[in-house]
């Protein structure tokens, strides 16, 4: 393959990388915000049932709803800390940033370079910062998730 080719090759897939990052790190923040502010709105609501003066027949209606948020909370509570949406959120801001300084990187090389003068070995660095970010993300999920990172040899 020539070497313009793998430049182009590399590109791509820095960039594909970046959106890819980008779209799944809005999505944790939008989920971590989101079950959070559930988890508070929910417990909000159940201190305004338990607290509302009302006649005997709907305070044991309004004890019930309660009672079923103060569940519907602690399975929202158990999700969350699961899948710990804020954790990934975190660690894909660190990766994302990772890739915008490498795709920085390249996009200055490559602008600084005429076509036939790139170097392959230039290249291969790049594709090697590019392994090396992916890696270490993986890593990161692996320890989020409570799993050998050294599954990945």
């Amino acid at each position: 393959m020539k070497t313009e080719e793998k430049l182009k090759l590399i590109e791509n897939e820095i960039d594909d990388r970046v959106r890819e990052f980008a779209r799944k790190r809005h999505g944790d923040k939008r989920r971590a915000f989101g079950f959070k502010v559930m988890s508070v709105l929910l417990a909000a609501i159940i201190t305004v049932l338990l607290g509302l003066k009302v006649e005997a027949g709907w305070s044991d209606l309004l004890r019930n709803i309660a009672l079923v948020f103060g569940a519907l909370i602690t399975v929202i509570n158990a999700y969350e800390a699961f899948y710990d949406y804020r954790a990934l959120w975190i660690r894909r801001t660190v990766t994302l940033v990772n890739l915008y300084k490498l795709q920085r990187d390249f996009r200055f090389y490559k602008s600084g370079t005429e076509p036939g003068e790139i170097s392959r070995a230039e290249v291969e660095k790049f594709k090697e910062r590019l392994d090396e970010i992916m890696d270490r993300d993986l890593r990161n999920w692996l320890k989020l998730r409570d799993a050998d990172p050294d599954q990945l040899e």
